[in-house]
């Protein structure tokens, strides 16, 4: 079985943004294992670290859709489903990087508090987002 570039580009819009964000998520959630989880790293097969960080990709960018129809719908905004998609991988690459570096820079976290803590920045700066924007509705 081949797979080829024009393969890819017959694929619908959500299928190729959903593949692209994935791949690029892959390494940060490797890289992730290695700053946050030394021991793990060390000890684990290749294969398992590759399971490990393919999975969370996976959970971290359909968390991601996940919270954004949720914001869209709670401002009743109108959006179509491939500028979701498209909108969704871009912000998983942007909160996970950032939270990465914050995470790293400033606190010393095991595996588990960050993985809770990134979890729950997600959340909470997409709660912030909704306030705002509530509150500020003339703004747009």
């Amino acid at each position: 079985m081949e797979f080829s570039i024009k393969d890819f580009d017959k694929l619908d819009i959500y299928s190729k943004s959903s593949i692209a964000s994935i791949i690029v998520l892959f390494p940060f959630w490797y890289i992730s294992l290695y700053l946050f989880n030394k021991p793990f790293y060390i000890q684990s097969d290749i294969f398992l670290k590759v399971l490990f960080s393919f999975c969370f990709s996976i959970i971290w960018f359909a968390s991601n859709i996940g919270i954004m129809l949720i914001e869209l719908q709670f401002l009743r905004i109108v959006q179509t489903m491939p500028i979701v998609f498209k909108y969704s991988g871009f912000r998983s690459v942007l909160y996970l990087s950032a939270y990465i570096v914050i995470a790293y820079t400033s606190l010393k976290l095991t595996y588990t508090k960050y993985l809770i803590g990134a979890y729950s920045w997600l959340i909470l700066f997409n709660a912030i987002s909704i306030g705002v924007d509530v509150l500020f509705k003339k703004r747009k």
